[in-house]
C-alpha cells in the first residue's frame, strides 16, 4: 500500500461511523503521519471526502479490495459504449482490449487509490451527457453533471479540468 491509500481507509472508516473526524490520539506527534492533520481535539485527514465515501461501501462489507476492480469493470463497459457511440465497433473494442491490458490500470485498479473512479466517473459523464444530447433529455443532461460534480468532490483539479473539457 501507498500511504494515501491508507489515508482513504481510515478516512472511510471514520465517516462509515457517522463521524467527520475522530479524537485526537493522545500524543498527536507519535501519529504524525502524510496527510493527516490534528487540531484542536480532532483528527482527520485533509483530503476531499468522495473517495472515502465509496470506500466506506467496502468497508462497510469487507470488500474494500473488491471496490475498484469493479469500477474497473464498469470503465471498461462504459468506454466501450462510448467510444461505440462516437465512432464504431471495432474502435471501441480495440479502446477496450488495450484499457483492459494496460499495466497503469491493472495498477490502479488493484489499488485503494481514486484513480479508477475517477476514470469511471468521466466516462460515465461524458456517455450520459451524448446520450442526452442525442435524445434531448435535461434530466440525463443533469445526471451528466452530477457525475462530473461527484467527480469534483473526488479530485477537485481533475473535476475542474474535465469539467471545463467536457
Amino acid at each position: 500500500h501507498v500511504d494515501d491509500e491508507l489515508i482513504y481507509l481510515f478516512q472511510a472508516k471514520y465517516l462509515l461511523s457517522g463521524n467527520l473526524y475522530v479524537p485526537a490520539p493522545p500524543v498527536p506527534e507519535a501519529f504524525e503521519f502524510y496527510l493527516l492533520q490534528v487540531t484542536d481535539s480532532r483528527w482527520f485527514a485533509v483530503t476531499p471526502p468522495g473517495w472515502s465515501l465509496v470506500l466506506a461501501i467496502g468497508v462497510a462489507t469487507y470488500t474494500s479490495w473488491l471496490v475498484n476492480p469493479v469500477l474497473a469493470a464498469i470503465s471498461i463497459l462504459l468506454a466501450h459504449a462510448f467510444v461505440r457511440r462516437t465512432t464504431n465497433y471495432g474502435t471501441a473494442n480495440i479502446v477496450v482490449l488495450l484499457m483492459a491490458v494496460s499495466p497503469w490500470f491493472i495498477a490502479m485498479s488493484a489499488s485503494l487509490m481514486n484513480h479508477t473512479i475517477t476514470l469511471t466517473l468521466t466516462l460515465a459523464s461524458w456517455l450520459t451527457l451524448h446520450v442526452a444530447k442525442s435524445n434531448r433529455s435535461v434530466l440525463l443532461s443533469f445526471l451528466a453533471g452530477l457525475f462530473a460534480g461527484f467527480l469534483f468532490f473526488i479530485r477537485p483539479l481533475d473535476g475542474l479540468v474535465i469539467g471545463v473539457l467536457t
